[in-house]
């Protein structure tokens, strides 16, 4: 992950973490490692809801989806793919899915209701995609209901989405 997209993560995690309201037990999970883990590190070290657990296992990763209400997928702006497994991951775990994607991603988001796209480099908008989900509770269960009903009905490559 690239230096400017992790600071869009952070920067909304940190205008969250300074709401009045935030009660909900919001918390940034950053998993793997990295030769800018330690960078990343210090750069929300202010933070009390963001970790940084390192490296996990497939075990680990299904116990914290089974947790989570939201995966975010954060791509930069020029970035090509069209389809990367992390969305897919999330919809096997049954999570709302947060992206930055372009191209087909978010027309299967919004066609599906299990999900939403932002801009890759706009904070503001990371932000106001996360608050929305969180005042809406209702939408964002919809929305890890239609994930998961997604990833059932479409696991195969004989089934396209």
């Amino acid at each position: 992950m690239s230096l400017t997209t992790f600071l869009i993560l952070v920067n909304a995690a940190r205008r969250l973490e300074k709401e009045k309201d935030n009660n909900l037990g919001l918390q940034w999970i950053f998993c793997g490692t990295g030769s800018r883990l330690i960078e990343f590190q210090k750069k929300a070290k202010d933070l009390t809801t963001v970790f940084f657990p390192g490296w996990i296992k497939k075990i680990q990763i299904q116990s914290l989806m089974q947790m989570s209400q939201i995966g975010i997928a954060p791509y930069a702006a020029n970035t090509k793919m069209s389809l990367p497994n992390k969305p897919f991951e999330y919809m096997a775990g049954g999570l709302t899915i947060l992206s930055s994607i372009q191209n087909e991603l978010p027309d299967i988001l919004q066609n599906y209701a299990c999900g939403l796209n932002y801009i890759a480099d706009d904070e503001n908008d990371l932000f106001e995609k996360v608050t929305y989900l969180k005042n809406n509770p209702k939408e964002l269960l919809k929305m890890k209901t239609n994930s998961r009903k997604l990833f059932l009905e479409h696991r195969s490559a004989d089934s396209p989405i």
